[in-house]
């Protein structure tokens, strides 16, 4: 029976870190994870392997990637423009192991980011429009009565 507890306490405990292990789960997860990555990228880069590189390289992909597309709906702006910033940092590092490669993509993460003001700001003003309808709505209404 002993053995039996044992056995289910480190299938949860392997449960656990398994499910511990897909990415963070929240915006503020997110941001507090990549954070500490990008800030390991900048102590640790001059030490770096090979195998180190790829397996950062791989992280950045997915902070980049599919994490970021788990939370993008949960950041707000100021946490996506961190996001956009820890990119460019991360991108500075790499730059030392790939050289003029991460340019590129520098420039390509900033056009990115520039696309995602111009959909924000334009989907603001669009929130504003409506609210302001909205109270001319109600002052027609009032106006009415």
């Amino acid at each position: 029976m002993l053995k039996r507890h044992h056995l289910l306490c480190v299938m949860c405990a392997l449960a656990l870190g398994a499910f511990c292990s897909c990415g963070p789960m929240t915006a503020d997860s997110y941001m507090r994870q990549y954070e500490e990555f990008v800030d390991e990228l900048a102590d640790n880069f001059r030490t770096y392997t090979d195998a180190d590189w790829d397996r950062q390289s791989k992280r950045y992909d997915k902070f980049t990637g599919s994490w970021y597309a788990r939370v993008e709906d949960q950041l707000t702006m100021s946490q996506k423009l961190e996001a956009h910033k820890l990119s460019c940092g991360a991108g500075l590092v790499f730059s030392y192991k790939y050289g003029k490669d991460v340019a590129g993509a520098l420039v390509g993460l900033a056009e990115d980011f520039v696309g995602m003001l111009a959909d924000d700001f334009s989907d603001a003003v669009d929130d504003l429009d409506e609210a302001i309808d909205d109270v001319d709505d109600m002052l027609d209404a009032e106006g009415d009565e």
